[in-house]
């Protein structure tokens, strides 16, 4: 709970051997989607809703999801775990799909925090001006602070979208 409620992008797998489950997490910013099927005892997953559509057609009927359907024609998007298709889930926000194949079961629950992210509502700027001010001040410390966890280690990595790395700088220039 605390890492899905934390400011990070991720989307993790874990596999129970002894337990003979699958446990999936998706960050709370959804950073990266993540679609899977779980028919029959069989489980298809990715990060491409296309490569989902066509493993799972080979074997099985793909019904359409009303619900999804208005959604993709709308162009909404829903924190749900609906998509386009029945039989084809994707994860919501901060929650965590756990498998468990041995009773061929699937439950999505989600983490998030809801009473502490709407009690942080933040707070409202008199002007532009100082709105800018504070960001900067804050981008710089996240910064700051992201390389200070990093500095003394021999092998590090970070995985980005390339956004926001372009965007601080822009920012900051």
């Amino acid at each position: 709970t605390k890492l899905v409620n934390s400011n990070s992008d991720f989307l993790l797998f874990y596999l129970g051997k002894k337990t003979n489950r699958l446990r999936i997490v998706l960050d709370q910013s959804n950073s990266i989607p993540c679609f899977f099927s779980y028919l029959n005892g069989h489980l298809v997953v990715s990060t491409q809703f296309t490569k989902v559509v066509n493993e799972v057609k080979k074997n099985t009927k793909l019904n359409v999801n009303l619900d999804g359907l208005i959604t993709w024609l709308l162009w909404e998007w829903h924190a749900t775990e609906k998509t386009l298709f029945e039989e084809i889930k994707v994860i919501p926000p901060g929650s965590v799909v756990d498998i468990d194949f041995g009773n061929k079961t699937l439950k999505i629950e989600s983490l998030v925090d809801l009473p502490g992210f709407l009690a942080n509502t933040g707070e409202i700027y008199p002007d532009e001006v100082t709105f800018a001010h504070d960001w900067k001040k804050m981008m710089l410390q996240v910064v700051s602070d992201r390389a200070n966890k990093v500095l003394d280690k021999k092998i590090t990595c970070d995985l980005s979208s390339g956004f926001d790395c372009t965007f601080v700088a822009y920012s900051l220039n």
